[in-house]
């Protein structure tokens, strides 16, 4: 039983050596422009409305976009190619000017080097 867990170990030890000398390309977190998310109003989101990945090698390519009101109504998703807001997007936000609402970014599409990867999704509460 005691060369059982020994022989165990030294296996999961082994195999975490040989996985970690993998080289991972991690796919970057993506921001939308330089907004501080504590304070969103029409007018900030109008400003940054292209999406940024922090480590400068990637870049966007598409992304869906959508908008939740509290009373449950949604707009979207919205697709978008590259890495700007799209216009329909846009009208959304300028029709809100008025409103709470979340806004969702997911599938976020990033590429590197011809290698395209999916990045975490962006939540933000719109809170004119």
């Amino acid at each position: 039983m005691r060369k059982a867990g020994l022989f165990f170990i030294l296996f999961i030890l082994s195999s975490t050596v040989l996985f970690s000398q993998e080289k991972k390309q991690e796919a970057p977190i993506v921001r939308l422009g330089n907004l501080d998310t504590s304070n969103i109003t029409c007018e900030t989101l109008l400003k940054n409305a292209k999406l940024i990945p922090l480590d400068g090698r990637w870049a966007v390519t598409r992304f869906m976009i959508a908008f939740t009101l509290p009373d449950g109504k949604t707009y979207g998703p919205f697709p978008a190619e590259g890495s700007v807001l799209p216009e329909a997007a846009i009208k959304v936000i300028k029709r809100l000017k008025k409103k709470k609402a979340e806004i969702f970014i997911h599938q976020i599409n990033v590429v590197r080097d011809g290698k395209e990867k999916f990045t975490l999704p962006i939540i933000l509460r719109y809170n004119n």
